[in-house]
């Protein structure tokens, strides 16, 4: 199965957080009400349903993803990347489970083996990971 195929799923992230995902919205990024379900919280087990996830577009990270680069610039380190911003946004939501069983299959732990073939069909994440990692 490859990074492009779409697949809904739920998954128990914590024993009492449950994220409903619709693996299409990770692919979409730029595009967050285009026809795919939003990953959500379970409302039902947040205090407060503002906290939910909430759509919300690549360009509307401008501000921020400039602020962080001038801050690096002050301490002569490399800018930020928008491919190293894309790997965040990716990694900081549901698709961050399917990311961790690949890396975490390297242990050859038989269990965790098991899940990275379960949660992700052989699939390596290769250019993500490698967007997450830089």
């Amino acid at each position: 199965a490859g990074e492009a195929e779409a697949e809904d799923e739920s998954i128990n992230t914590k024993k009492d957080f449950v994220i409903l995902c619709d693996q299409k919205v990770e692919k979409l990024q730029e595009r967050p009400n285009a026809g795919a379900a939003w990953p959500s919280e379970s409302t039902s087990k947040l205090k407060d349903p503002r906290n939910c996830r909430q759509p919300r577009n690549l360009v509307s990270f401008i501000k921020e993803f400039k602020a962080v680069n001038r801050l690096l610039a002050n301490v002569n380190e490399s800018a930020l990347l928008v491919a190293e911003l894309l790997g965040a946004r990716l990694y900081t939501g549901p698709m961050f489970v399917k990311y961790n069983a690949v890396l975490r299959s390297f242990t050859k732990v038989e269990f965790m083996v098991k899940q990275f073939k379960d949660l992700c069909e052989d699939n390596m994440f290769v250019t993500t990971l490698h967007a997450i990692n830089s």
